[in-house]
């Protein structure tokens, strides 16, 4: 369908005709990934190997939130989104289900959508980050690969390849509000710093494009050579990087008319590419050598020793801090993921909440994959701008075990965040995990019942409740006199459950008992009203639970009956 607001754009002078467009099976065996590529900052480059994550089927693209906590990764052939927590280093596959093929994925100003271009469906999925569901789905033209947000994240442009268009979407209303016709099979898409242009990679006829986004009119196109498919745009404007993926190229253009300042030949297949903030280091996904070449962007040459990635390697992103590089690895349907940071891991915490007495301390293990100094803080926002509770020399790998008392934490109850920061070669990096200082035990334990069985007494009560730590637990008391509770094994750990059966006890004999909750900071609650129960052979009684007979229970110091005046008849 042509929207009558799209523009026309008149073909480019090429030196060679237009290939014809390729059909949509042999379409996704070259084209890889579609991404959305922002530079960001990297004091050092972010080149050592930390982790590799398996993800849904054949990843294509990914994207950061803000916070920098989670990768959205598309799998293409999963049709879903996985979700990669880098704090935690854990993956939820397939977490959001979207339409079929989804490439392009971007994310809104506010970090609060994604937008999901679905190659295989002609749509886009609007996304809710929150409840990680698909809000809206919004019909565009055919096979839409790329997607790029504005500046001012009003209007979603999605290039779609076989329907020759950019579509334009608007943010306050999820409709096609206009588009532009190319007609020549639109791939990437960029926009400049300033956000008053739009770059789109021609990739059937190999040309690229420059759009004034005013008015939506082309002011600058240009001819290359090999099928251009994603861009890096410099952050100062002037220059624009794209990879050719046939040609084995990339190329360094002028901003301003796009003509090739410099190129370099990576002898393989590239495709996606990510600049690093300080406009020096190209990193590109060499898909055919399974690897990321490094360039050095003032003469694009390659500086370094590749980054062996997995298999197919295709979209390329670093973290808005510029500290960790990710690879989304399409033929084995992985993620890498590479660093300039120490990476910590919190081993243990134990207790997780402490109370304020001299014994009730807390020791946190932890260690750093670097050799290096720590420091360890509660609070604070960074080194040196918390409470210190332990500092020194870390060696790779070696566990180092840290002690937390409460006068370390504050006066008050509540959580308090456990700082760990390590240096190593000049970059600090830094973890934390949360203990909870709580003074205040759980409520009183309520309605203990003793059901009647042999040689056993089946137990159950109403959970108590605590608004600090949580419950922990539940201790039992009993002994054979009323308000003595003195059993050789009293009182007995239940662990955190509302039903207990005592074994082993002696039939013929009243035991009395008494319930209480202890919270995980060790707290404990005001002992239940004491109950009774003389454990004795049943004849001929059948319960459902097989577990005795729950039956009615005298109160702490009530006037004692037989138990043959409770029996359940």
């Amino acid at each position: 369908m042509r929207n009558p607001d799209r523009i026309m754009i008149p073909k480019p002078a090429v030196k060679a005709a237009p290939p014809a467009k390729t059909s949509f099976p042999a379409l996704i065996i070259w084209a890889m990934l579609s991404l959305v590529f922002f530079p960001v900052s990297a004091v050092a480059l972010p080149d050592r190997p930390i982790k590799t994550f398996t993800v849904g089927a054949r990843p294509w693209a990914g994207v950061m939130d803000f916070a920098g906590q989670n990768l959205y990764v598309t799998g293409a052939s999963s049709n879903a989104i996985s979700i990669i927590n880098i704090a935690t280093g854990t993956v939820n596959v397939n977490a959001i289900t979207v339409g079929n093929t989804p490439q392009g994925l971007a994310l809104t100003p506010d970090g609060r959508y994604l937008y999901v271009a679905n190659q295989g469906s002609n749509t886009v999925s609007k996304v809710d980050v929150t409840s990680r569901q698909v809000i809206k789905t919004i019909g565009v033209d055919a096979q839409p690969v790329d997607v790029i947000i504005s500046k001012d994240g009003l209007t979603v442009f999605v290039s779609n390849y076989a329907g020759g268009t950019v579509s334009l979407i608007s943010t306050a209303s999820d409709t096609v509000s206009g588009g532009i016709i190319l007609n020549y099979g639109p791939w990437g898409l960029a926009l400049d710093p300033t956000g008053q242009y739009l770059y789109v990679a021609g990739s059937s006829v190999n040309a690229i494009f420059k759009v004034r986004l005013a008015d939506l009119v082309v002011i600058v196109s240009g001819a290359v050579d090999g099928q251009p498919l994603y861009f890096a745009a410099s952050n100062d404007g002037t220059y624009v990087y794209v990879t050719c993926t046939s040609g084995g190229t990339v190329l360094k253009l002028s901003a301003a008319d796009l003509t090739v300042n410099r190129s370099v030949n990576l002898a393989g297949n590239p495709v996606g590419l990510a600049l690093t903030n300080d406009n020096n280091t190209l990193f590109v996904a060499d898909t055919l050598a399974g690897n990321l070449k490094i360039i050095n962007t003032a003469d694009m040459t390659i500086t370094a020793n590749p980054l062996s990635a997995g298999q197919g390697p295709a979209g390329v992103r670093i973290s808005a801090d510029g500290h960790y590089l990710f690879s989304m690895n399409s033929l084995d349907n992985t993620v890498t993921m590479w660093s300039d940071l120490s990476v910590i891991t919190i081993v243990s915490l134990i207790p997780t909440a402490i109370n304020k007495t001299n014994s009730n301390l807390a020791r946190l293990i932890w260690k750093s994959d670097t050799d290096g100094d720590y420091l360890v803080e509660i609070g604070g926002t960074g080194p040196g701008t918390g409470n210190q509770i332990d500092a020194g020399k870390c060696q790779k790998n070696v566990q180092i075990t840290t002690t937390i008392k409460a006068a370390d934490l504050g006066v008050n109850d509540g959580q308090y965040t456990i700082n760990i920061y390590v240096t190593s070669n000049g970059q600090t990096s830094g973890a934390n995990t949360i203990i909870i200082l709580d003074t205040i035990p759980p409520t009183r334990v309520l309605e203990v019942k003793a059901g009647l069985s042999e040689s056993s007494i089946p137990m159950t009560w109403q959970p108590a409740v605590d608004n600090g730590s949580g419950v922990g637990g539940y201790k039992i008391y009993y002994g054979t006199t009323p308000g003595r509770y003195d059993a050789p094994n009293s009182p007995i750990d239940a662990g955190n459950t509302t039903k207990y059966t005592l074994n082993g006890l002696q039939n013929g004999t009243t035991y009395y008992l008494t319930v209480s909750a202890y919270d995980k900071a060790t707290n404990e609650g005001e002992k239940s009203d004491e109950v009774s129960q003389m454990p004795s052979p049943i004849q001929g009684l059948v319960t459902d639970s097989g577990g005795g007979c729950f039956i009615a229970t005298a109160a702490f110091r009530a006037p004692r009956r037989a138990n043959r005046d409770f029996q359940m008849k």
